[in-house]
């Protein structure tokens, strides 16, 4: 979903994926259709560990 800003503004977005490696999380990103239609400025992709639920 999407950060906001303090005006409330949309100022980025989060996604969460569940994929099996970092070649997989990156296919995707590069298949976004936002990112395909030039809308982030940036995309930054990070592993992390689900450890609670």
């Amino acid at each position: 979903g999407p950060f906001l800003d303090d005006a409330e503004q949309m100022c980025g977005s989060l996604i969460v994926l569940e994929v099996e490696n970092m070649a997989a999380a990156q296919a995707w990103a590069k298949n976004d259709p936002y990112n395909k239609a030039g809308l982030f400025e940036s995309v930054t992709l990070s592993q992390w560990k689900k450890v609670i639920g």
